[in-house]
């Protein structure tokens, strides 16, 4: 047992030595860590600005019923309001920089306390826009309070009363004051989010649009986790190039030590950057309990171990750096870009849930998705973690029988020869 413990100590400790001598696994490193800070501290930012539907407004009226409108339009969170000129906004809904625009036409104000509700607004849209429905209702929606505000004070200047009527200004203090604090007033919907069964305890939780860019983060963090690990056990296709294996197979050391200190220096490498990593994350996404940083620390080294172990794979079937080089890219960008699949409709969905069991980002994007949203309802262990767990088991075991399948395809390829040979 102590010889096996040296055997996998030595290899650690050679390897650890060749990251740090290794100029470009250096600048990954630090790169990695630079360009996800960036991104958390900046994409973050902006996320719930940008998942907001932009839209436009001209106001022709210039009045004050007008100004209260856009007021009121621009804290709705669902829409970005964008005051420019008619022409500008023309332009960006061309080129689909907006998703419309509304112009305020002249004697809007005048026509609303007349109750004339013909020509107050003119709305604008590209012919194919799917949304022009909604984000007319969202404007018509601010405008009816006003517009049910006149139509009341109509009908009130209509009734005969024996006392002195309000006026104008008088009517509309009365309004506010009956609004104010009267729940009744406070209409809204219920809103429930349905999902799994063990997520019922959260399903009051509000899950905004800004979870999309979370996800877009998580699943660029997922691809460096995966160049990492690329560069990191690159160094045994090198090792392969210039025969240090072949030495290392001669003084007696067992595919599975090297394998074994090949993995534990990829846990420390990026158990290292991972601690940053997680930092930079609750930072940012507002995760309160320190478990949970245990549990994104936990789904971080659990797919660091998949990617490693498949990349190790690589490794016994290729001797050269570029070839290597070059599969692990492409395998980079399939499985992050198919990690992205699922979370889209359509036609993509459900190709997507076909091969979603076998991307190993799909399932690092969905665990951190479930822990920012749901927290610690139904454990501190999700779906993401108990299937990568799977992964890295499966992974292992194709890792101790690839030596015995290789030797099986060899054995094979003799005898063929052989009774090629005496056929001939």
């Amino acid at each position: 047992m102590s010889e096996v413990l040296y055997g996998i100590g030595t290899v650690f400790l050679l390897r650890m030595k060749l990251i740090g001598k290794d100029v470009t696994t250096r600048i990954i490193l630090i790169t990695s860590v630079l360009l996800f800070a960036y991104l958390v501290f900046s994409l973050s930012e902006s996320a719930a600005e940008q998942s907001s539907l932009p839209i436009g407004i001209v106001d022709k009226d210039k009045s004050n019923t007008s100004e209260e409108l856009i007021f009121k339009l621009k804290k709705v969170p669902s829409i970005k309001v964008i005051d420019m000129s008619e022409e500008e906004l023309y332009d960006l809904l061309l080129d689909e920089m907006i998703m419309s625009y509304f112009i305020i036409e002249e004697d809007y104000e005048q026509k609303v306390q007349m109750g004339d509700l013909e020509g107050l607004i003119s709305a604008f849209y590209k012919e194919d826009n799917k949304a022009a429905s909604i984000l007319a209702d969202i404007v018509a929606g601010e405008m009816m309070y006003t517009i049910c505000y006149y139509k009341s004070y109509q009908l009130y200047q209509r009734i005969s009363f024996s006392q002195k009527q309000f006026i104008g200004a008088e009517y509309r203090s009365y309004m506010d004051q009956l609004l104010m604090n009267v729940e009744d007033f406070n209409f809204a919907f219920q809103m429930h989010y349905q999902n799994d069964d063990y997520h019922a305890a959260a399903q009051e939780e509000k899950v905004t649009n800004t979870i999309l860019y979370q996800q877009l983060i998580v699943g660029i963090l997922g691809i460096l986790i995966a160049l990492i690990a690329m560069f990191v056990i690159s160094q045994a296709v090198q090792e392969k190039e210039n025969r240090v294996e072949d030495r290392l197979k001669l003084s007696g050391f067992h595919f599975l030590i090297q394998d074994i200190g090949n993995m534990c220096a990829l846990l420390v490498t990026e158990g290292t950057i991972s601690f940053l990593f997680c930092i930079f994350l609750f930072t940012k996404f507002s995760l309160k309990d320190g478990r949970l940083f245990l549990s994104v620390y936990l789904l971080l080294l659990l797919n660091s171990v998949v990617l490693g172990g498949v990349f190790l794979l690589f490794t016994k079937v290729m001797k050269s750096m570029i070839i290597y080089q070059l599969v692990g890219s492409t395998f980079i960008l399939i499985t992050g870009g198919l990690g992205y699949f699922h979370l889209l409709s359509g036609l993509y969905q459900s190709f997507a849930d076909k091969l979603i069991k076998f991307i190993p980002n799909s399932w690092f994007i969905q665990g951190i998705t479930d822990i920012i949203i749901y927290g610690n309802s139904g454990g501190y262990i999700k779906v993401g973690h108990r299937a990568l767990a799977v992964m890295a088991g499966a992974v292992f075991a194709l890792m101790i029988l690839f030596p015995f399948l290789n030797r099986a395809i060899v054995t094979g390829r003799i005898k063929n020869n052989g009774q090629n040979r005496m056929v001939n």
